[in-house]
């Protein structure tokens, strides 16, 4: 599992954070007070019930009053605070009033953070304006948080020796098993719309739903975005949300590399879904998938399902049984009764706010200064993508030029098409070639005369390229006349 910079570094702030306030507790209120004259009924609850759970877990704190406090949550720790305030030996009492609205704002990202949740663009900024501003104003009562600030501007490798842990103390009765997402660097960017129509099509009646989209345009990040939403608002929609990946290949800076143990197959597939919920069985791993969505109403999602198309997954995903969903991210179109959403690229303004948040995350020097106009280049010839934009910036990191990157894009072309093109039969594999050749617009009449194919085997090969996004239907005269631009 790969933990950002920008993760741990909030993991880092909130540790500390709830350490110092957990001393006000200890410090100046339970010296005079038992644990259950301070905590509400359920608050005293809740931390035994989770002291008990991480007993089971063998992760032991004894259970004395003064430990019981690492198990409140972060809210409840402030409110705990303000109520006795009054009680406060050193604090002003005054004083936490007047931090509680910042403190508040915290809560959520502290959560996102804590519990392995999408990160927004704004939660690095906000986190590290408001710790800096605590610690400025009363740094005696943050001598934990300001020592941990310090540690970090001092040494910016202090967050790696960290020990991080994904907590399961959520509210959420929805069993998962989603990744941490790999958008953390940055955090997630705009597309509200595209978000509202994926969770209008979970909640309606389609049983299966595919994003459609070309390599690095976004769609495991929206898959994941909308997932952990459904987590959050704790939906009694499913009972599970199981999460398993077809990825083949990641791309780097430098080249494209091959993802080892990927799973290559339906099988692969039917077998990684089956273990998340049963050990090793006898049973065939598709009759055990379909036994399980039947008892248990679950959403399945499958990233990067065209690495491991066939008919068997065809068949598997036109028998959903009745309440579960299957979620589908894929660069070619699945064509099997499912509800096909296209993921367009992020807009002008969202790729200017994505470059921007690369640019600051990585530290890149070299692109920092960029006038408007020069960035809105490079983002126009790299697509709109955002995994094309981060390779972009990755790659000038390492200390390539830009427009030495930018002039050789073979490394993207090889990630976003190794799969389309090893799906693509030997007549759309012909068209291609023309192309390769000629190059331009070519009218339907024609690529009929240079492929030689049988119009019926032109058309469904153009529009097989069509829906893998490798051909475009583009306007060539107004007369309203078009033609196939690869």
């Amino acid at each position: 599992m790969t933990i950002s910079i920008q993760r741990l570094t909030l993991f880092a702030i909130f540790d500390t954070m709830e350490r110092d306030l957990r001393e006000v507790l200890i410090t100046e209120l339970m010296p005079y007070h038992n644990l259950d004259d301070i905590l509400s009924q359920s608050e005293l609850q809740k931390v035994q019930e989770r002291s008990k759970k991480s007993e089971v877990d063998g992760d032991v704190i004894d259970g004395s009053e003064y430990n019981l406090t690492h198990y409140l949550d972060f809210l409840d720790t402030i409110q705990i605070i303000n109520r006795n305030k009054a009680e406060l030996a050193n604090t002003p009492a005054a004083y936490f009033t007047s931090v509680t609205s910042e403190l508040e704002k915290c809560a959520p990202i502290r959560n996102a953070v804590m519990h392995g949740r999408p990160l927004e663009i704004d939660y690095f900024a906000t986190v590290c304006n408001i710790a800096d501003e605590l610690t400025e104003q009363a740094s005696s009562s943050w001598k934990n948080l300001s020592r941990t600030l310090s540690e970090i501007e001092n040494d910016s490798s202090y967050v790696f020796g960290l020990s991080f842990t994904i907590r399961d103390d959520t509210a959420s009765s929805i069993y998962s098993n989603l990744p941490i997402p790999d958008f953390d660097d940055t955090g997630f960017v705009g597309r509200e719309s595209t978000i509202a129509r994926i969770n209008e099509a979970i909640e309606g009646t389609f049983p299966v739903i595919s994003l459609i989209g070309p390599g690095g345009v976004g769609k495991t990040a929206l898959a994941l975005k909308v997932a952990h939403l459904l987590l959050e608002r704790n939906s009694s929609k499913f009972d599970a949300i199981v999460w398993v990946s077809a990825k083949a290949n990641t791309l780097t800076a430098k080249e494209v590399i091959r993802i080892e143990n990927a799973i290559e197959d339906s099988i692969g597939v039917f077998s990684m879904v089956a273990e998340e919920f049963e050990a090793e069985s006898k049973k065939d791993p598709e009759d055990r998938v379909v036994d399980l969505l039947s008892s248990f109403r679950t959403l399945l999602i499958i990233d990067n399902l065209e690495s491991v198309l066939d008919e068997r997954l065809r068949r598997f995903i036109q028998k959903t049984p009745v309440g579960s969903k299957i979620l589908l991210t894929s660069r070619i179109a699945i064509g099997s009764g499912d509800l096909s959403i296209q993921i367009e690229p992020l807009t002008l303004s969202e790729s200017r706010v994505y470059l921007r948040k690369l640019v600051q995350s990585y530290s890149v020097s070299l692109l920092e200064s960029i006038r408007e106009n020069t960035a809105d280049q490079y983002i126009k010839r790299l697509h709109f993508n955002p995994l094309f934009l981060k390779w972009f910036v990755t790659a000038v990191k390492s200390g390539l030029m830009p427009e030495k990157v930018l002039s050789n894009q073979a490394d993207i072309l090889r990630f976003c098409l190794e799969n389309v093109v090893e799906n693509l039969d030997d007549f759309a594999k012909q068209i291609c070639s023309v192309y390769l050749v000629i190059e331009g617009p070519h009218s339907l009449a024609m690529l009929a005369r240079l492929t030689e194919l049988l119009p019926d085997q032109l058309e469904m090969s153009i529009s097989k390229l069509i829906t893998c996004n490798i051909l475009t239907m583009v306007s060539i005269n107004n007369l309203g006349d078009t033609a196939y631009q690869m």
